[in-house]
């Protein structure tokens, strides 16, 4: 199917969700690390804050740290899906959830045997809701009460402008994807949040928005230990940046692509790359 540029530069669009009653538009939600020579998974600086854990016992620590471990390789195994429907009020309820894979029972690891309720933590976490809000058909977060976490994953994945636009026309998206306690004292700080309409396509008789998402987020300073007033120097960078296109003619992603990036060192440590990507499942 050929693609080519639309001719009028200044047109503008609108847009919007276009989910009929009745129907499920489903997207397998992929996050996949993508820089694995530099990957750290997160674990928590426990040397740094030694005093703080020290009457806590070394099994205690070690179970803390299986449990980051185990939930990236249960999100390994597992399918993330996402499921967008029409609901009463006409808005469109999100829904996340954690499918099991197929797995072929020869490749079953069999040998290891975890504690009772480690295991049973991540069962839960395999069969459970793992985000649940909702989107306005315009795009805008409507379930203003979600966790922060939960709400920078619906603005990132599925949140529009809310106004005509035009090729160069600039937004921002409601993500704050640092998210710091009062033990926190922050020396400097930096953040950008810009997502532009690059582009307006033809594909066919389909037309297509193509945005462009730049966001960084960053921080330093010092974490004080609340028990021994002792300070750890903390840094964290959240990035974003992707291409992807929206169909205007059909009201949703025909293609999505983007890459998240996280470092972070002091109180917990991680260099982490990952692509998120949403494909349509008929």
């Amino acid at each position: 199917m050929s693609t080519a540029s639309i001719a009028q530069t200044n047109e503008s669009v609108f847009l919007k969700w276009k989910i009929r009653q009745q129907e499920t538009l489903t997207y397998k939600t992929v996050m996949q690390e993508i820089d694995t020579a530099n990957f750290k998974e997160v674990s928590l600086n426990l040397g740094g804050l030694a005093k703080l854990f020290e009457d806590t016992t070394s099994a205690h620590k070690n179970a803390v740290k299986r449990l980051f471990s185990e939930v990236n390789k249960s999100l390994e195994k597992n399918d993330l899906i996402t499921d967008l429907s029409i609901n009463a009020k006409g808005n469109i309820d999100v829904t996340m959830t954690l499918r099991k894979k197929d797995i072929d029972s020869s490749k079953r690891d069999t040998t290891s045997r975890k504690d009772a309720e480690l295991e049973g933590f991540m069962r839960a976490l395999s069969t459970n809701v793992m985000l649940r809000g909702a989107i306005t058909t315009s795009g805008q977060i409507e379930s203003f009460y979600v966790k922060n976490d939960q709400k920078n994953l619906i603005a990132m994945l599925f949140e529009l402008p809310n106004k005509e636009v035009k090729i160069g026309d600039k937004w921002s998206i409601t993500a704050n994807l640092i998210s710091m306690d009062q033990n926190f004292k922050c020396d400097s700080s930096y953040k950008k949040n810009i997502v532009t309409l690059i582009d307006l396509k033809k594909s066919g008789s389909d037309q297509i928005a193509i945005i462009k998402y730049d966001v960084v987020e960053f921080v330093v300073g010092d974490f004080i230990n609340p028990m021994v007033k002792k300070n750890v120097k903390t840094t964290m960078k959240i990035t974003y940046n992707g291409v992807s296109e929206f169909s205007i003619t059909e009201g949703r992603w025909s293609k999505y692509e983007g890459i998240m990036s996280i470092t972070s060192s002091g109180v917990m440590t991680s260099n982490s790359t990952k692509k998120v990507t949403l494909i349509k499942v008929d």
